[in-house]
């Protein structure tokens, strides 16, 4: 069997996984599309369904970039195994983001923002934790520097003062930082507010 037979057949077969994977994903963006009509879930495209937007725009041709439809997976197919089996990781890598699904979303950010703002005093709804934790987010960035339960503590009080919080930010308003008792708390509000403005107030702002 020549090498040209065998990518056929390896193609082929992968292209079964990508047909199948594809039409879940898409079912999943569906979904979404259809929830963020009400209002209670209208920021709902913001999380996985916005990285899977920007994913599926980096497989789309430029002649068919702005054709108006809604981003699908399952259109322009890769012609050739390695693309193909590239695209297969995107789609996987969506549907393995917890927001991809009202479920998801409704069974992991709730629980966890009620949990949160308990222990940490935050003001999180489960629209603001989701892109707290979104890929790239602020807890992304932030608790490998600061450890996590330092800037839980610490994005709580921003909230708790958020006008001060924004001014600081909007106006690069470094005269008069956060103080707190805690120093490593301290560090971090002041650090995040520095480092990390402009997703901090995305934050403060969704409430």
């Amino acid at each position: 069997m020549g090498k040209q037979q065998n990518e056929t057949i390896m193609y082929r077969a992968m292209l079964q996984k990508y047909n199948k994977l594809a039409k879940k994903a898409d079912r999943r963006m569906r979904e979404l599309e259809r929830f963020s009509r009400y209002e209670e879930y209208k920021d709902i495209k913001n999380y996985a369904y916005k990285k899977a937007a920007e994913m599926i725009k980096t497989w789309t041709p430029p002649d068919k970039m702005y054709d108006g439809r809604a981003p699908r997976w399952q259109r322009n197919v890769p012609m050739d195994t390695r693309s193909l089996k590239a695209k297969i990781k995107d789609i996987e890598k969506f549907l393995d983001m917890k927001t991809s699904t009202l479920k998801g979303i409704q069974e992991v950010y709730k629980k966890r923002a009620e949990a949160f703002n308990k222990k940490y005093g935050t003001k999180f709804d489960w629209k603001t934790l989701a892109r707290f934790f979104e890929d790239g987010g602020l807890a992304d960035n932030s608790f490998e520097k600061y450890g996590s339960a330092t800037v839980l503590l610490a994005f709580g009080k921003i909230q708790g003062s958020s006008k001060k919080a924004l001014d600081q930010i909007n106006k690069f308003n470094n005269q008069h930082k956060f103080t707190d008792d805690d120093k490593a708390t301290q560090k971090a509000i002041n650090g995040m507010l520095s480092d990390y403005g402009p997703q901090v107030r995305e934050l403060l702002e969704m409430r």
